[in-house]
């Protein structure tokens, strides 16, 4: 009961703050066009009037949000004594000349004016929405069949992709690099190696782990080594790209799981699902294809280029960045990690 008294509060508090509350005549809710309250009026506060029918509008909003509690009796009852609150807070607000205070006249303007640019919004995306719904025909049945022959011309989407457990040492130098490789290979601990000596901090708090990838999360040369590597393998990748370039990664991996191809039977509806938004967005796209050729369309890219500042990824997981890629021969790998284990 507390916790549905608390919510109460706070969502009648939030319809206070976007003025629905209390009008300039101190009546609570709506009124008549002449200004007088209508309907039963349930409570008086300093003779402001709360109706029912108030009642049961503000009761049936709360009820959408927080369930039905709030239109059983009970509930009902809860919200009127809030409803009384309100009025109070609202009088001595008035009281205190509140309404006046350049301070919070300044921030109320304010948030008037963003309630109005989320409202057009709101207003637009609705118009828009419908507009679309006239011109793009609705998703069609899909059969088994159909269903089918997509899955196996498009098998590679339906497979989950490789995952790789690793870690790395982020180092300034290749003979950093070296050093530490060197280290590993006389039996130094990777984990304690990578708190004491990566430049990466974020990922040397955690011994270097860099979690669960899956190809393009990484640089682009780091992307290419990683998944081509054994469990237990350890490289050293010079990187040549991002944030970090320059820099030197000594890789470790610890898990790898191969990509799985899901069967049919098992995603049937998905596929059903990914045919109908395709047409979808390719009716959606030819009929907004139609409006650039109807209506005057200019851009100004050059003015969007000269606004943007170089941006690069810090965190070694930054997305992708810089395409290229490194030979493989710039790239020392360890194997003894591996060849120790299969032995």
């Amino acid at each position: 009961m507390k916790k549905r008294k608390m919510l109460a509060v706070l969502a009648l508090s939030a319809f206070v703050a976007l003025g629905g509350c209390i009008e300039k005549s101190g009546s609570v809710g709506s009124q008549s066009d002449t200004g007088e309250v209508t309907g039963k009026v349930i409570a008086e506060v300093n003779n402001q009037k709360i109706t029912l029918d108030m009642l049961n509008q503000r009761a049936k909003q709360l009820s959408m949000m927080y369930g039905e509690y709030y239109v059983q009796p009970e509930g009902k009852l809860e919200v009127l004594d809030d409803m009384v609150n309100d009025a109070l807070l609202m009088q001595e607000v008035k009281k205190r000349g509140l309404e006046n205070n350049p301070e919070l006249s300044a921030q109320i303007r304010d948030y008037q004016v963003q309630m109005e640019q989320q409202m057009k919004q709101y207003r637009d995306h609705l118009l828009k929405s419908k507009l679309v719904e006239m011109t793009v025909p609705p998703a069609r049945e899909i059969d088994d069949v159909e269903a089918e022959k997509y899955y196996n011309d498009n098998k590679k989407s339906f497979t989950e992709k490789t995952k790789v457990w690793a870690r790395h040492i982020l180092v300034k130098t290749k003979e950093d690099a070296d050093n530490i490789l060197a280290e590993l290979k006389k039996g130094g601990d990777f984990t304690k190696l990578a708190a004491e000596k990566s430049l990466d901090e974020p990922t040397a708090k955690d011994g270097g782990n860099l979690g669960a990838l899956e190809e393009g999360m990484m640089y682009p040369e780091m992307d290419k080594v990683i998944f081509s590597m054994a469990i237990g393998e350890t490289a050293v990748i010079p990187l040549k790209s991002g944030f970090y370039k320059g820099f030197y990664s000594v890789i470790r991996v610890d898990k790898k799981v191969e990509g799985t191809l899901k069967p049919f039977a098992e995603i049937k509806d998905q596929v059903k699902e990914r045919i109908s938004q395709e047409e979808i967005r390719k009716s959606y796209q030819a009929f907004v294809e139609q409006l650039r050729e109807k209506y005057k369309v200019v851009t100004y890219p050059d003015k969007i280029a000269a606004s943007i500042a170089d941006f690069t990824h810090p965190p070694m997981t930054g997305g992708k960045v810089d395409a290229g890629g490194v030979p493989n021969d710039d790239v020392h790998r360890d194997m003894s990690a591996v060849e120790k284990k299969n032995d």
